[in-house]
């Protein structure tokens, strides 16, 4: 079994997948996605939404912390990108990145994590903070609609007043004196070596598709947890419930091809018998 990346979904399958004695690695990815291992919530100063901290606590801490937790179950972690990977037949195949043409690693079962990172504008000065002052969200869809109720919350009524949702036009429109930019053009999964072999959604930003209630994919031996396929929450805690049901129905999925495969060999011995 082989999770691909996103550190607080994979600690959460890891756990679940080592208590059920299977053979876990994970490729937690090298500068994967832009980020280095342990994904987005690397690069987030403040967590003061996760459960069992009821002081804010660092990102990177968090993640950290996840991964000795992990390491305690007998984790093996390997701190490398996969760059390509073939998911027609069991044993499943990943190669790491620069090692394309070599022997590629083989895995019966995977748990695709590999998240999703904030699209970027292209601005290369960083937005500060702006208190009491009018504010403009700039995108579409649901991600600016969620950025502009976060706005109205932390702002005051002067701020409320400021606050302007213009509709999308092809009209050059007016001028709007603000003091800052919110810029939320949304999420962009990492899917990228998976479209050609996982149902993706159709929609330009191709979030996996999973059977609505599970993490299975596509295909009968892939799961996906996380940013990955869920466009909708985007939130560590969510991330890390959806490594958990991906790990036990990895465990489900095991259980019950052996019970085939006893069901095979009685069916086998009664032919042999007759």
């Amino acid at each position: 079994m082989s999770p691909l990346t996103s550190r607080k979904v994979d600690e959460s399958s890891k756990m679940h997948s080592q208590a059920a004695n299977l053979n876990l690695a994970i490729f937690e990815g090298f500068m994967g996605n832009s980020f280095t291992a342990g994904g987005q919530r690397t690069a987030t100063v403040n967590v003061k939404n996760f459960p069992d901290f009821p002081a804010r606590i660092l990102g990177p801490e968090l993640m950290d912390r996840f991964r000795e937790q992990s390491l305690s179950f007998g984790t093996r972690i390997i701190t490398e990108t996969i760059s390509k990977i073939d998911l027609s037949r069991r044993p499943l195949r990943c190669w790491r990145e620069g090692q394309e043409d070599e022997e590629p690693e083989t895995f019966d079962t995977a748990i695709v994590a590999t998240g999703a990172s904030a699209k970027e504008v292209g601005i290369e000065t960083a937005v500060p903070i702006f208190r009491n002052k009018p504010l403009a969200v700039i995108g579409g869809g649901d991600a600016a609609a969620e950025e502009t109720t976060l706005t109205e919350r932390q702002g005051d009524d002067k701020l409320l007043k400021n606050l302007l949702v213009q509709e999308r036009s092809d009209s050059l429109g007016g001028d709007s004196a603000v003091n800052g930019l919110l810029y939320a053009p949304g999420h962009e999964p990492a899917t990228t070596i998976f479209r050609t072999q996982l149902q993706t959604d159709p929609d330009p930003d191709g979030y996996i598709v999973t059977v609505p209630g599970t993490t299975q994919t596509s295909v009968r031996d892939v799961f996906a947890g996380g940013d990955v396929q869920d466009k909708r929450y985007g939130q560590a805690v969510t991330s890390a419930g959806s490594g958990c049901m991906a790990a036990l129905e990895v465990e489900r999925l095991f259980v019950k091809e052996e019970e085939e495969e006893e069901e095979e060999e009685e069916e086998e011995k009664e032919m042999v018998g007759d």
